[in-house]
């Protein structure tokens, strides 16, 4: 048995002692806090019949290790019921509420009484599951404020936060549970119809319904098929950039003559915008903004004002063409780095141009965003700069063209 003068000690100079080699120190602090840690995990542990007082043992053996492993100080009250707590939710989540079979005296019950039995443990199954989905730290503050009836300023210090921490982390739990429990229980035609809107704005989907996927397997293949059915979409695009109703003529047959569909459409796009006389030839290297009106044919219109963009269009003022002035020279893979204008984002990919204004697609072999700039597109957020990839065809002599980003401000 420990000395009786170590019982008058606080538990910051027995933590002191037993980190210098007293192990009857520990052996206070373990009378101490046994009773009322066996208390917190009784309770977190009642409707599951976990083994409380293994999870007690579990947490002294721990505090044991980490006492004198980690110098640090701390408070050891609201500490300890920090690691049972931890412990208990491990306890919970291992178990998951297994539905076993009802004793005798469930069954000489009435049937309302064992309904109503099952739908207690159906309901504490879900809140144990949408507390393991809170953020660690609002998960912690919650279960220390609710299950061991501490302060808010223990709180703060278990966790090492301010008071006014802890308030907005316990008030963030509470609200996490009941947008939890309500998109959970949302319609999933309801859900359906947020993930097709946000689909096809090429947005991240509303908390609300990312919450709801998150536990229901009938939307979660919906969003799914979605992302699949535009990965494969994607394939129909050429790499030259001729547009995706290219790619689907040529798929089916409309690009075999010079003189086909697809053919026509590409020479849809070769606007010609002379440069001025006197104008000096581009040179490898330059930026350029256009604002205003559109020089010519830009792919994603109606995706990004609404209305296709043709040349003359008046573009507004949430949207420009970005481009830089590449040397095409040889038959290497080249990434340019297009930069959008201040406030604004890349949004898709423009035409690549000679300097007359006529469409390059013919002098590449490769003419695509960054499998970065795509995958951040199909989200809804693309970049400031965006990265372009690129490789000429074989060309008699170098050629300097533009390549660009379509911008629009998020």
């Amino acid at each position: 048995m420990p000395p009786a003068h170590l019982r008058l000690r606080s538990d910051e100079h027995l933590v002191s002692l037993f980190r210098s080699g007293r192990e009857d120190a520990f052996d206070v602090l373990h009378e101490r806090h046994r009773r009322r840690l066996q208390a917190t995990a009784t309770r977190a542990l009642r409707s599951s019949g976990g083994d409380a007082e293994g999870v007690v043992q579990e947490a002294f053996l721990r505090a044991h290790r980490a006492l004198r492993e980690d110098r640090r100080p701390l408070e050891v009250k609201p500490w300890l019921h920090r690691v049972v707590r931890n412990l208990c939710i491990d306890e919970l989540r291992r178990n998951r509420l297994p539905t076993t079979a009802l004793e005798d005296s469930d069954r000489a019950g009435s049937s309302e009484d064992v309904y109503s039995t099952l739908s207690r443990r159906h309901e504490l199954r879900r809140l144990i599951e949408d507390l393991a989905d809170l953020p660690e730290q609002q998960r912690a503050a919650l279960l220390l404020r609710e299950l061991d009836g501490l302060s808010h300023e223990e709180v703060a210090s278990a966790l090492d936060v301010s008071e006014a921490a802890s308030r907005q982390l316990v008030k963030r739990a509470r609200t996490g549970l009941v947008a939890a429990a309500e998109a959970r229980d949302a319609e999933c035609g309801e859900i359906r119809e947020l993930l097709l809107t946000a689909h096809d704005e090429r947005r991240r989907p509303s908390e609300h319904a990312l919450r709801h996927v998150r536990g229901c397997a009938a939307c979660r293949e919906f969003r799914d098929g979605l992302k699949a059915t535009r990965t494969k979409l994607r394939a129909l695009i050429p790499p030259v950039g001729m547009g995706p109703l290219a790619g689907v003529l040529h798929l089916v047959g409309g690009a075999t003559t010079g003189g086909g569909v697809a053919a026509k459409v590409a020479a849809g796009g070769a606007v010609a915008v002379l440069a001025a006389g006197g104008v000096a030839a581009w040179q490898a290297g330059e930026h350029h903004v256009v604002r205003g009106t559109s020089p010519g044919v830009e792919a994603g219109g109606k995706v990004l004002i609404g209305k296709p963009i043709r040349p003359g269009t008046k573009l507004p003022s949430t949207v420009a063409i970005a481009s830089l002035t590449v040397e095409l020279g040889d038959r290497q893979v080249h990434h340019a780095k297009v930069t959008c204008p201040p406030g604004m984002r890349s949004n898709g990919l423009a035409q690549p141009r000679t300097q007359d204004g006529k469409v390059a697609t013919a002098n590449l072999r490769m003419y695509n965003l960054s499998d970065r700039d795509i995958d951040l597109l199909e989200r809804g957020t693309g970049r400031r700069t965006a990265v372009i990839d690129y490789k000429a065809k074989q060309l008699p002599a170098p050629l300097v063209i533009s390549v660009g980003t379509l911008c629009k401000r998020r």
